[in-house]
């Protein structure tokens, strides 16, 4: 795109818009793209739409200014309208909408609301979003508010890897708390493999289910060995 040198100065403010849950698509598009959607309907909009009936703007703006700024916005649009079709074409997959009563493609609009942080994962990790700059804009990796746009690459450990694994994350929780369960420990060990993604190398990669983790927990008497050791 032509427009990198416009819009160095009018990136989205990451942490303000980090906080929002909710925003239209259109809105979340031109964030994709890098572009404050408040400089962008403010300057740009304005001035292309208002340019030939208001003097105010050829008083601002000069022909040849007002030339560069409708490229920009040519630029812009197009590429909006080119990310715009390419979310329709995800309809089955987009779990970054908000309203639940999409039936069709043609439901998804520059209206449809969306939750801006999965939005933008998507885009840049399935739909294969990318920018002048990067393939993902420095501003997103910066926001550390629900930093989930990084996804966690599965971790595959062989048997006796997962079992080493699961009992040293399960002794942690022991010595933080001497009163869990082996039960409650199983819960707490298949939580956090979900969450770092571990999985066995059984079958080509195998999630490791609860009662699997029970029994390296409890095979040879290893959870209660522990647990006396200890409570001593």
């Amino acid at each position: 795109m032509k427009f990198k040198t416009w819009i160095k100065s009018v990136q989205p403010d990451w942490k303000g818009w980090s906080r929002f849950g909710s925003v239209s698509l259109k809105e979340a598009i031109y964030l994709s793209m890098d572009i404050s959607p408040d400089w962008y309907q403010e300057i740009i909009l304005d001035v292309v739409e208002n340019y030939y009936g208001t003097s105010e703007y050829h008083r601002a703006v000069s022909d040849e200014e007002f030339n560069g700024i409708k490229e920009v916005y040519q630029e812009i649009e197009q590429e909006y309208e080119e990310r715009m079709k390419i979310c329709r074409s995800w309809f089955a997959q987009q779990d970054w909408a908000i309203e639940p009563t999409l039936a069709s493609p043609d439901d998804i609009g520059k209206d449809t609301i969306v939750d801006p942080l999965k939005f933008l994962k998507f885009a840049f990790k399935t739909m294969k979003f990318d920018n002048e700059y990067d393939s993902i804009p420095n501003g997103i990796k910066g926001v550390e508010s629900r930093s989930d746009l990084d996804e966690v690459k599965p971790t595959i450990l062989s048997s006796i890897g997962w079992q080493d694994r699961a009992k040293l994350y399960a002794k942690e929780y022991m010595e933080s708390n001497r009163n869990l369960s082996l039960a409650q420990l199983v819960d707490l060990v298949a939580e956090r493999f979900a969450e770092e993604k571990i999985i066995s190398a059984h079958a080509g990669g195998k999630k490791i289910s609860q009662p699997t983790i029970k029994d390296a927990l409890s095979k040879g008497g290893w959870f209660t060995q522990n647990q006396r050791k200890i409570a001593q």
